[in-house]
């Protein structure tokens, strides 16, 4: 491999590794801050629920403990999200040693719902829903089985959280709407048929007791609660707590993986290195350092994924062309991605997703790039022929016949002296001494042919 392989290799690699060190020096950054007192701490549950937001409600949570907050209150509006971070959000609100209230500003859906029914008490707005939480389950011939399977868990944590409403003062409130919320093939008398699903809206939630009190704003809700005159803060989100949270957005993530895929390929198939490799391993560094962070992936992704890096690098450069290396390292790379999903479904998703994508991406631009001046350069699509005077070795014909000097021993390779200029020969045959007199009787290209000569 020659320098400027190796110079452009050490680039790129630091580029991944900078775009790693970038989250995890905001991480470090975040958990310097230092906790100021309220009575009741807000926190506030917005967009998709991905992971790195439940980061910021356990660390909300923890600093309500440690200032002596009274209560938290959790304001949420979200159309749902991933499961992993519900589950650890919903684990987080029902562990809390500081109670937890909850209040629904706009739609509580999906991983939402489950959420809003983790409070001790729950508000809703005027124009509020919760419910509609169906398992969403992608691609496969084992999606019937998926989700049943994904209906049935879900189900079973809704009606936990419907039972433990009910023992907390709401005899009259039915788990099992909770559970219509989630399967569509249940069906329940005067409130839902089969094949749809529960979403109540803030005034059929109290009716049923599934909210205590329909509020106009925060606080008639902190007054329903008891928690008025209170001194009350909002807990904001710290910048690597967005950025995680941001990339590890499952359309976010599987952008970077495209990224990365194309940026690598242009790399491949274009000379040296340059912008694509660079934004390439940006891409799959922010893909994968977003996910270390948020605890979707453990530091083993890091290594299979240079492992990969590596092995491909050997088939490139040191093996030509396509083999066990080859085969090894698409392996390793596929397998660093597929081990940075929370489950198997979403890993065969997001990576054939990403890779038919690239693909894709990566005809059109090979198909059509060079049609575009403007980014014509980044690809080589110069050809130098000969008859635009371009050669692959310079012209030494003129050598031909030429009487010249031994300057080494021919063995069968040497040097000699030709119209005062020292050449690199080869004998035609034997040994030739150093010092003998030759003659130039063959020029291919490079390869000059001599054997000895009468004449000096």
């Amino acid at each position: 491999m020659d320098k400027a392989r190796v110079r452009g290799l050490i680039e790129v690699m630091a580029a991944f590794f900078l775009s790693v060190g970038v989250i995890f020096g905001i991480n470090h950054y975040a958990r310097k801050a230092q906790p100021l007192p309220a009575e009741v701490l807000v926190l506030t549950i917005q967009g998709t629920i991905s992971p790195g937001l439940d980061a910021y409600v356990e660390r909300g949570l923890k600093e309500a403990v440690a200032t002596g907050a009274r209560a938290v209150l959790v304001e949420i509006g979200t159309l749902g999200g991933r499961i992993d971070a519900m589950d650890r959000i919903v684990e987080l609100l029902r562990t809390s040693p500081v109670t937890v209230y909850t209040f629904v500003r706009g739609s509580a859906a999906s991983a939402g719902a489950l959420i809003a029914l983790s409070g001790k008490k729950i508000a809703m707005a005027p124009g509020s829903a919760m419910g509609s939480a169906a398992p969403l389950i992608v691609g496969g011939e084992m999606d019937e089985i998926m989700r049943e399977k994904q209906t049935s868990l879900i189900r079973a944590k809704f009606r936990a959280a419907a039972e433990e409403l009910r023992r907390d003062g709401r005899p009259e409130l039915r788990p099992e709407i909770a559970e219509g919320m989630v399967d569509p093939e249940m069906e329940i008398p005067g409130i839902k048929n089969k094949g749809r699903l529960i979403s109540l809206s803030a005034e059929q939630a109290l009716e049923l007791r599934y909210c205590d009190v329909v509020a106009a704003n925060r606080d008639e809700a902190l007054q329903a609660f008891g928690l008025i005159g209170l001194r009350v803060r909002d807990f904001k989100q710290m910048p690597a707590e967005g950025l995680v949270r941001f990339l590890t957005d499952p359309t976010v993530g599987s952008f970077l993986l495209v990224l990365g895929f194309l940026g690598l390929l242009v790399e491949a198939l274009t000379p040296g290195f340059g912008v694509a490799g660079i934004v390439g391993l940006l891409g799959l560094g922010l893909f994968f350092g977003a996910r270390i962070l948020s605890g979707l992936a453990g530091l083993e992704v890091i290594f299979l994924f240079l492992l990969g890096l590596i092995l491909l690098a050997l088939e490139v450069f040191v093996t030509p062309g396509f083999g066990i290396l080859g085969i090894l390292g698409l392996a390793s790379v596929a397998g660093s991605v597929f081990l940075s999903y929370s489950s198997p479904t979403q890993a065969v998703a997001g990576l054939s997703g990403a890779v038919f994508v690239t693909l894709l991406m990566g005809f059109v631009l090979l198909r059509y790039l060079d049609r575009h001046e403007a980014l014509r350069p980044i690809l080589l699509t110069t050809a130098l022929t000969g008859e635009k005077g371009y050669t692959a070795t310079p012209d030494q014909s003129h050598l031909l016949g030429l009487v010249g000097k031994a300057m080494t021993p021919l063995r069968p390779a040497g040097v000699a002296l030709l119209a005062g200029e020292r050449v690199d020969v080869i004998s035609e045959g034997g040994f030739i001494p150093v010092g003998t007199a030759i003659r130039v009787i063959k020029v291919e290209g490079s390869r000059i042919v001599v054997r000895p000569s009468a004449e000096e």
